[in-house]
């Protein structure tokens, strides 16, 4: 690694760190962008650091979109539920305005 600047190092070290955290090789696959000289953070990968990045994201956008749509539905169903009681609120006083009428 003698032969790359300081800048490249940390640039080469940081892809290794993503490589090894992410399970991946490249940033689209592991030919791409290496000069035929694939890295030991390689290993066995075979998928690029992008897709595996977004298959990472993706994963907790389904999970951020399946908590906001359970609450949605809990806000949906407490509406409903202070609109009937609300109804039934309404009933009764009219009912106790009929009968204390007569």
């Amino acid at each position: 690694m003698s032969r790359y600047t300081a800048e490249e190092k940390s640039a080469i070290e940081a892809m290794n760190i993503i490589q090894a955290r992410y399970k991946c090789c490249g940033v689209i696959d592991e030919q791409h962008g290496w000069g035929g000289q694939k890295p030991s953070s390689c290993s066995d990968y075979k998928i690029g650091c992008s897709q595996a990045f977004f298959e990472y994201i993706w994963h907790y956008l389904q999970i951020v979109a399946a908590f906001g749509i359970a609450f949605a539905l809990v806000q949906v169903a407490a509406v409903v539920l202070v609109t009937l009681l609300i109804i039934n609120l309404t009933k009764d006083e009219k009912m106790k305005k009929e009968l204390f009428q007569d």
